[in-house]
């Protein structure tokens, strides 16, 4: 998580160089000024500081490419919250936003999800209670889109709640080993991702191609835990019923084995006459073999 200092001087309006007491709820806002950027929603705060007639600032603001700009030392009091007591007991983080309905980004949220976790962690707050919006404080509506669709303001909570207890409760490796794991395939042809936490907009690990094998333990609100230690969607995928059989290679000049269960599909290697092949998820005459995929009129079963 990458941070840029861009602090604003200290002045009454924005950055009063008040110490902040503690640090008991984190506050999630929208800045309502659709495309706009980072640092251009920082130097607007840094212009109120010639003004008299409005407070406000934030700790953090997270831009629409996921950087995030420090405008106030966390603990220094940021105006945010229209509430004094919450503005001395409370972190802000402004979040910019592509249109005018205030829903942010995949990138935002990605930095945002990464944000919310590591303070949660270094000030031991509970995401479920401790992660607010400004409507939470003042009716404000901000962050308007998380006020007006709170299933998907709970998705969030439920997001970093999901990442802080991984970090505090890390998976013993004896429960892993008692974990039944099943077989399943990857159905789009483009592949699938894999990803650090069970949410779209989590870090992406790694990928796995159209019709690999992979196995899936764990299985939580339409996400699998796969052994490779990150998770998928499990609408992309299909349980496999794997029965391994050795079939043996009939032509003289071989057989090709090729990358997708299709005549036309790339060739990645091909097999001698006689060769023992263990073949699994036989679907339209193709068999699925270690490397890839042969057309099953051209082997016998042993």
């Amino acid at each position: 998580m990458n941070i840029t200092d861009n602090l604003l001087s200290i002045n009454p309006m924005t950055r009063p160089g008040k110490k902040l007491e503690s640090v008991k709820k984190i506050i999630v806002h929208y800045v309502g000024n659709p495309t706009s950027t980072a640092v251009a929603n920082r130097n607007y705060f840094e212009r109120l500081s010639t003004q008299t007639e409005r407070y406000a600032s934030s700790h953090y603001i997270i831009g629409l490419e996921g950087e995030i700009i420090r405008c106030v030392p966390e603990d220094e009091v940021a105006w945010h919250a229209a509430n004094l007591s919450m503005n001395y007991n409370s972190i802000g983080i402004e979040n910019c936003h592509p249109d005018k309905s205030g829903k942010f980004n995949d990138k935002t949220l990605n930095s945002l999800y990464e944000m919310l976790t590591d303070i949660c962690m270094r000030y031991n707050l509970n995401p479920t209670d401790d992660i607010i919006r400004h409507y939470d404080v003042s009716k404000k509506l901000c962050p308007k889109y998380y006020v007006e669709n709170e299933s998907e303001w709970l998705d969030i909570k439920k997001n970093v709640q999901d990442r802080v207890d991984l970090l505090r409760n890390p998976v013993q490796e004896s429960k892993v080993e008692n974990i039944v794991y099943k077989n399943y395939v990857v159905l789009p042809e483009i592949g699938l991702n894999l990803r650090q936490y069970p949410d779209i907009s989590s870090k992406k690990l790694s990928s796995y191609k159209y019709n690999a094998v992979i196995e899936i333990g764990e299985i939580s609100n339409g996400w699998g835990k796969t052994k490779d230690g990150g998770w998928v969607s499990m609408q992309y995928v299909k349980e496999a019923a794997i029965n391994t059989t050795k079939y043996a290679v009939i032509p003289r000049i071989g057989l090709n084995c090729r990358e997708k269960p299709d005549i036309k599909s790339k060739i990645v290697t091909s097999y001698k006459y006689g060769s023992i092949l263990k073949i699994s998820d036989i679907v339209n005459e193709w068999g699925k073999t270690k490397d890839g995929y042969v057309n099953m009129k051209y082997v016998k079963l042993m």
